[in-house]
């Protein structure tokens, strides 16, 4: 029973890591002088099923949510608590300064920090390394932007609107881009969605080889004195 329970846990980890997620953020404004509404979606597998975060000018709440739609029913209601912090005029001043203890003073031996330079070499490759190939754990599945959008100059909002036109003329799949030209009105309504693909086991990979990669890095220079070029 103890190793169906140990393979079942081992097959759940294995699923979460290998499960691709879905991080989608949602923006729609009914006028442009209307409060801008946010909602941040944290989905399982194509969104079927996630959680989602609900922002309003006087609402914050956690929704369950399908397909990158939240139900409204039910709802977590967050408030913000006010801090609770003792003020610095409220609390009490000591008679007298404390005097440094032998404890904390260092030894006139002990090792010194390394300096600036040798932690660049130590994490100059492997931060490269690492950001060279994070993004490959992200994928753009879906931007679009529907709406009226206004600037404050008639010929840039006319001119912007033929840079949109010229730019959907490209073979962009995942990019919609629906404005219309508001030439009496100054700003944006409508909604803006984003949706991108998250794979959590790659996030982890790279986390992990990058550490490895560093911590070697440290023990050559900690250990055998060795002068390790930057890149």
């Amino acid at each position: 029973m103890l190793e169906i329970l140990l393979y079942l846990f081992l097959a759940l980890i294995f699923a979460v890591l290998g499960l691709p997620l879905s991080l989608a953020l949602n923006a729609y404004r009914s006028h442009p002088q209307a409060p801008l509404n946010i909602e941040i979606v944290l989905g399982l597998y194509r969104a079927i099923i996630g959680v989602g975060l609900r922002v309003q000018p006087e609402l914050l709440a956690i929704h369950i949510s399908i397909f990158n739609k939240l139900i409204r029913i039910p709802q977590i209601a967050l408030k913000r608590q006010p801090s609770s912090r003792p003020s610095a005029a409220s609390s009490p001043e000591p008679d007298h300064a404390e005097e440094p203890s032998d404890a904390h003073i260092a030894p006139a031996n002990a090792t010194r920090p390394r300096g600036g330079m040798d932690w660049l070499r130590i994490a100059a490759a492997p931060t490269i390394h690492f950001a060279g190939r994070f993004p490959r754990a992200f994928r753009l599945n879906h931007l679009s932007v529907r709406g009226r959008l206004g600037l404050d100059d008639p010929m840039q909002t006319g001119t912007l609107y033929g840079y949109q036109r010229a730019l959907m003329a490209l073979p962009f799949r995942r990019l919609r881009l629906d404005l219309v030209p508001d030439f009496s009105n100054r700003g944006f309504s409508g909604r803006a969605e984003l949706a991108i693909g998250i794979h959590l086991g790659r996030i982890l990979y790279q986390a992990l080889r990058f550490a490895l990669h560093t911590g070697v890095r440290y023990a050559i220079m900690r250990y055998t004195n060795r002068s390790l070029r930057i890149f």
